[in-house]
């Protein structure tokens, strides 16, 4: 990843590595470069995973994860996300 002077933001925090994760790598197949840092919350037993992207992909990633989820046809629930390269699964986080 090429690190430039642009300004970066907290996108997102996440309780979960994992899903913490995931949601970064969505972001990159779509052409968003971020990273995530692992801060300390004021509780010392529920890890904060945060999420930062450049400020100028803000608009853009919150459309990529929007369109990404997909909806329950009965409920209209957003109940997953789509299928990543290589993927043959979808995840039910």
């Amino acid at each position: 990843m090429e690190y430039s002077s642009e300004e970066t933001i907290v996108f997102k925090v996440y309780s979960n590595e994992l899903e913490a994760s995931i949601t970064l790598a969505e972001l990159q197949v779509d052409g968003i470069e971020g990273y995530l840092t692992n801060e300390n919350s004021t509780d010392l037993f529920v890890p904060e995973f945060r999420l930062h992207i450049f400020q100028k992909d803000y608009e853009n990633a919150k459309k990529i994860l929007i369109d990404n989820k997909i909806i329950c046809p009965h409920c209209r629930a957003k109940i997953g996300r789509r299928f990543l390269p290589g993927e043959n699964y979808i995840s039910a986080s």
